[in-house]
């Protein structure tokens, strides 16, 4: 990652299976630096958790790149997407479009509180069983 990395790469980090080892250093130094990247960060459990489920998208604008790519994704695991964007957001309209073209279903929920912050996130994904969730780097320019 101390390369230049180009706004089309993708950083796949695998959790370790050990949780002692996700909260070691050279782990979150990792993570702390893929995410200080511009670059899309993909995180990968050590282990499957479910076969089947939603992708979920957390978007921000109409053309976050993460919305390609959780269209893309669900097309090929035959899934339907849940789309959680800011509330009066015009970025819901872009999935839609996307999706319809690819012939994937879709669901928009609102999102309540502010996307970024982990606590509401979680609570917003509790009862979703999602499969994947999709999300690209926060726009650093807002």
């Amino acid at each position: 990652m101390s390369s230049s990395p180009s706004a089309d790469d993708v950083v796949v980090i695998i959790e370790p299976r050990n949780p002692a080892e996700r909260v070691a250093q050279q782990f979150t130094r990792l993570v702390n630096a893929a995410f200080a990247t511009s670059v899309t960060v993909m995180m990968i459990p050590s282990r499957i958790a479910r076969t089947a489920g939603p992708i979920v998208a957390v978007i921000s604008r109409p053309d976050d790149p993460g919305i390609s790519s959780a269209v893309a994704i669900a097309a090929a695991a035959k899934e339907r997407v849940i789309v959680l964007a800011p509330q009066g957001s015009d970025a819901r309209e872009s999935v839609v479009e996307r999706a319809e073209a690819a012939g994937v279903r879709i669901e928009a929920r609102p999102v309540i509180q502010e996307l970024w912050d982990v606590s509401s996130l979680l609570t917003q994904l509790a009862h979703l069983n999602e499969r994947l969730l999709v999300m690209s780097p926060r726009d650093r320019s807002g």
